[in-house]
């Protein structure tokens, strides 16, 4: 089962860092806690899709196909967006989070 660790300050939108590995998102957590920063943590896993949506009439090899899944875990919406990224990113297919 995949499980995501959503760390972010109090405000929801502000500094979110998405984790698979849930020791590091333990270590950032405490970082920021040390720092005296408002930070929170937030599990979701697989078990908790709601939503799931992909560009239609593209194949996964073009640029422009993008895919989307949404979690729930009773609290919050985690928002998980595959793209192809490019300049200014790093360049590759990889996700962007937003919670809500």
């Amino acid at each position: 089962m995949k499980e995501l660790f959503a760390v972010y300050l109090e405000s929801l939108d502000q500094d979110l860092k998405v984790y698979t590995d849930k020791a590091e998102a333990e270590k950032k957590l405490e970082e920021l806690k040390a720092a005296g920063k408002p930070a929170k943590m937030e599990v979701f896993g697989s078990h908790q899709i709601v939503a799931v949506d992909k560009a239609n009439g593209c194949a996964a090899s073009d640029p422009h196909f993008w895919e989307e899944l949404k979690y729930d875990n009773g609290r919050y919406t985690l928002t998980e967006s595959f793209s192809w990224h490019t300049e200014p990113d790093e360049e590759g297919y990889y996700a962007d989070y937003i919670l809500s």
